[in-house]
């Protein structure tokens, strides 16, 4: 039974807890005040006239997480849609995401990393080491953070070098074959110059069984250093500069099924039933297992270097960052999806062209139809930004910024050993963005601040499109193949102080997101012509409370808003284009909802926090929506192509009710010599669907996952710490992603249906522990 098993996993750390008498803990009573620098400077949190969940480093260390997709444990108002590369990943911020394939389409959700944007959301994806805070801002962000914020922004910031010398190392294992080590010096050089290093490794087995060979999948192996030198030579100047290079080798992404009616045949071969074409695998809602004679790869690199450089007069701050990075993914997959050569069960292909750009298979078992080739991606941002030091009736943000980005996708798919392929091309897409901003608050009025901001962007982009199979090249096709776009978009609002500890605001402002390509298997020549897909604009539109009680022990925090998305882009059906599931617009998206946080230091040793998000995002004019695979009603899907009127239906991955919770408590054990710190922390979500097309098989029922941790502190070596955790404590099992894969099989009637699942790190219960050192 399970819940004895979650007993068992909890109750060892509980009852080392609550065995032995307990004394008072000396600690604080109050909130510790969160700074952040979501409006592009140092305030409070509570300051902040805009909705922003704020996570700390020591909170990713005390919940045994790393992963950048579990910053949605902390957050309501985001998740996370797991693909089955994780170039596929999508970030979704109250219902918003990216719902596209093509390389040549900009995120809904900007990540920043030390106020250099990432050039790819793909990058993302990786181990947060050496971390300072991560802060999700919700809703549409271009005045400030430019055209690829018109849902949200992910601002992560890492730690700075030190004056004093400091240390931090962990090393993690658990139940589940996880080792993972972190490593962070910091300390100065000279009386000018300091630095910080930190480096990290993490191997783990992975969760999905593969029965060909009984190996596991979705395995990784991680690992990166980055390294900082700041350099001071007076009070008013400020250089740093930081290298970074990551790398992450992973088996990914094993899709076990986890429906599959009777009867099925892959491809509709009747000389491959399943229990041929995957032996052994039993489809299910918890099913782990997959049959493929193709390990997946997924592996990547990125290096980077950023600049800052700052002149802080104590009045106005000038600041420059500077940020070049490449990235590069190669991706292989097994499309066929089974254990069996496919080769010898379809005719041979009449394409004679070169297949440079087709995967070469590593690590093939035996052979098939392999699928994948490789993501680059080159970037260059530069921002000149000028501000005032927030302490004036009058404060203001002006900035200058251009980007330069290169987007490359080669991607092939054929058979092992076969010189022939099936597809075979090349898409690349650069973009010059430039932009001027400002945002001013001005205090005209006792406790009344007026809140302006700017942002004019221009945008300059190209695209062009190889393919080697059906030997096509899209530089001309009666359009030109660079487009340049204008846009202005800005922000303005009132921020009233009603007392010390209580702010009220409100604002509209205007969001964007750059024009579009969509290079994908396929390209026709129709759609070509129809190229750029237009860009994406959206008003918002928010109402908010910042309020902190009995004498700064307690926050309480809503926002309520409403945001209008037109020419929303996504990947749907278009008739005039025949049989043609392509990026395009369709016309109105809204989201809506409400946005609640509090947290309380109830006594100095116990510290509660809940926040709690309702969602409602759903397309408001769609009325050529695509079919899912099997869809018999409207009649309208029996047509070629099918379509449907999807007004109304709720966008993917966003759940209607989302909250997240966790408790703290610290003691003093009089019976041991050890201080310690207990940690539950709980996200719960409502059904959601992974698909906007109501697929009933995409549809992931509601869902709670609970945490626990027990971190000991020896109090006479207090540098030292042990971490005793169990993670997914009651064993619930969920998806990370539920596709819709009837295509690949064939059915005795046409109402089979067969269904994948990614699984998440958590999909099972595990436990482990953490030894940690650090200098005070």
């Amino acid at each position: 039974m399970k819940f004895p098993k979650a007993v068992a996993c909890g109750g060892a750390v509980l009852g080392i807890f609550l065995s032995t008498s307990m004394s008072v803990f000396a600690a604080t009573d109050e909130l510790e005040e969160v700074v952040i620098t979501a409006g592009k400077r140092k305030e409070n949190l509570q300051d902040v006239p805009i909705a922003v969940t704020a996570v700390s480093g020591d909170a990713f260390n005390d919940a045994n997480v790393s992963g950048f997709s579990e910053v949605a444990k902390f957050a309501p108002s985001l998740t996370v849609t797991a693909g089955d590369q994780p170039a596929n990943n999508a970030i979704v911020v109250r219902g918003v995401g990216t719902f596209a394939f093509s390389i040549a389409a900009e995120p809904s959700v900007l990540v920043v990393v030390d106020d250099a944007p990432v050039g790819y959301q793909a990058q993302a994806f990786t181990d947060l080491v050496d971390i300072d805070r991560v802060e999700v801002l919700n809703g549409p962000q271009s005045t400030l953070f430019g055209k690829s914020a018109s849902a949200g922004v992910i601002n992560v910031v890492t730690k700075d070098p030190t004056g004093t010398f400091t240390y931090f190392g962990d090393v993690k294992v658990t139940n589940d074959n996880e080792q993972r080590a972190t490593l962070s010096l910091s300390g100065p050089i000279s009386d000018t110059l300091s630095y910080r290093v930190s480096g990290n490794y993490r191997h783990w087995d992975g969760n999905v069984k593969n029965l060909v060979n009984n190996s596991k999948i979705d395995n990784d192996n991680a690992g990166g250093i980055r390294a900082k030198v700041q350099w001071r030579p007076n009070d008013d100047m400020t250089a740093q500069f930081t290298l970074h290079h990551s790398q992450d080798h992973s088996n990914c992404c094993g899709v076990p099924l986890v429906r599959l009616d009777s009867g099925a045949t892959l491809f509709g071969q009747a000389a491959l039933p399943q229990a041929v074409a995957i032996p052994g695998v039993v489809p299910g809602p918890e099913n782990d297992e997959v049959s493929i004679d193709q390990v997946p790869q997924a592996y990547s690199e990125d290096t980077g270097f950023t600049s800052h450089i700052t002149y802080d007069t104590d009045k106005v701050i000038f600041l420059s960052v500077s940020a070049i990075d490449q990235y590069h993914l190669r991706d292989l997959t097994d499309y066929d999806t089974s254990a069996v050569d496919t080769l010898q069960y379809f005719t041979p292909f009449n394409n004679t062209q070169p297949v440079g750009s087709r995967p070469v298979s590593t690590g093939q078992l035996h052979g098939g139809l392999l699928q994948g080739g490789s993501f680059k991606v080159k970037t260059f941002t530069q921002e000149f930004r000028l501000s005032s030091n927030g302490k004036q009736n009058f404060n203001y943000v002006a900035g200058a910024y251009f980007s330069s980005e290169n987007l490359v996708r080669a991607f092939g798919r054929g058979f092992v050993g076969n010189t022939k392929a099936i597809a075979n091309w090349r898409g690349e897409t650069q973009y010059q963005n430039y932009a001027l901003y400002g945002q001013t608050s001005w205090l005209f009025l006792p406790r009344t601040t007026l809140i302006t901001g700017l942002r004019f962007n221009r945008e300059e982009s190209s695209y062009a499109y190889d393919d080697y199979y059906r030997v096509v090249h899209f530089s001309a096709v009666g359009n030109p193949t660079s487009d340049v776009d204008n846009v202005t978009t800005g922000k303005l609002g009132l921020q009233y102080q009603i007392s010390d500890d209580m702010m009220v605001f409100a604002f509209a402002a205007k969001g964007y997101k750059g024009v579009a390509y969509d290079l994908v298997t396929g390209l026709s020549a129709v759609e070509a012509a129809s190229f750029p897909v237009r860009a994406e604009k959206s008003n918002d539109y928010e109402v908010g409370l910042r309020s902190e009680w009995f004498e700064h022990r307690m926050l309480f925090n809503a926002t309520v808003y409403h945001t209008e998305y037109s020419d929303f882009q996504v990947q749907t059906i278009v008739p005039t284009i025949l049989n043609s599931f392509i990026l395009t617009n369709i016309p109105k998206v809204r989201t809506r909802g409400v946005e609640l946080e509090t947290a309380a230091q109830m006594t100095e040793r116990l510290h509660i926090s809940v926040s709690y998000a309702y969602t409602d995002a759903r397309a408001i004019e769609y009325p050529i929506g695509q079919c899912y695979s099997g869809q018999v009603l409207p009649t309208t899907c029996a047509l070629s192509p099918g379509y449907q009127d999807l007004a109304g239906a709720t966008l993917p991955n966003a759940p209607k009710n989302k909250v997240t919770a966790s408790l703290e408590y610290k003691q003093k054990f009089s019976a041991l010599p050890v201080d310690a710190s207990l940690k539950l922390s709980s996200v719960w979500q409502s059904a959601e669907f992974f698909s906007i097309t109501k697929d009933p098989g995409t549809r992931q029922p509601a869902y709670g996952v609970t945490n626990l941790n027990l971190e000991l502190t020896p109090q006479q070596h207090d540098r030292f710490s042990i971490s005793l955790f169990c993670n997914n404590l009651f064993d619930k099992h969920y998806a990370a992603n539920l596709t819709n894969v009837r295509g690949n099989w064939g059915f005795p009637s046409a109402a089979g249906t067969a269904y994948t699942q990614v699984l998440p790190r958590d999909f099972s219960r595990y436990f482990g522990i953490r030894l940690a050192i650090q200098s005070h």
